[in-house]
């Protein structure tokens, strides 16, 4: 069984992934309205299936944390005391998971005057390093991969016209 500890985290991580992936599909759906009526199909079919899914996953953690915490509560109570413990720190050591939803939001803000690279690669770079993970080298080919791949697929395949840094504009 786990401990209360354990069941938080798992609800924190999962909870952070779940709704960082509904604001990316809600995000998608938004800016594919000022595409062509073909182009912006794909992507609205795609980012609103990953919305239900979002919706549908966060409620089964949700569930799934509750049932957790009922059988957590029959821990002894010496356990439970320090499961009940205050983490001092900062606000945002406490709520990453809002200064993540920030910097989705910043990302969206800026991604039509920086263009999808430029704002994608600086989003899924300071997420990690914000979150404490520190191999920089790791973080930034993973960042830059990935922005690549997502650029030629949405681009290449399927016609998507994603934004341009601000200068490269015709």
């Amino acid at each position: 069984m786990k401990s209360k500890n354990t069941a938080t985290v798992l609800l924190k991580g999962d909870s952070m992934i779940i709704i960082s992936l509904w604001l990316l599909s809600s995000l998608i759906i938004g800016l594919s309205r000022d595409y062509p009526v073909e182009a912006r199909r794909f992507p609205q079919l795609v980012a609103g299936a990953v919305w239900i899914l979002c919706i549908i996953q966060m409620t089964t953690v949700w569930l799934r944390h509750k049932k957790e915490l009922a059988a957590a509560t029959q821990v002894d109570s010496s356990e439970a005391a320090e499961t009940k413990k205050v983490v001092k720190g900062k606000w945002y050591a406490k709520n990453k998971w809002v200064v993540v939803l920030l910097m989705v939001f910043a990302h969206f803000l800026i991604v039509r005057t920086l263009g999808f690279i430029i704002s994608t690669i600086l989003l899924l770079t300071m997420i990690p390093l914000f979150l404490g993970y520190r191999k920089v080298w790791i973080i930034l080919i993973s960042a830059v991969v990935t922005t690549v791949i997502t650029y030629f697929v949405f681009s290449g395949l399927f016609y998507v016209p994603l934004p341009r840094f601000f200068l490269l504009r015709r």
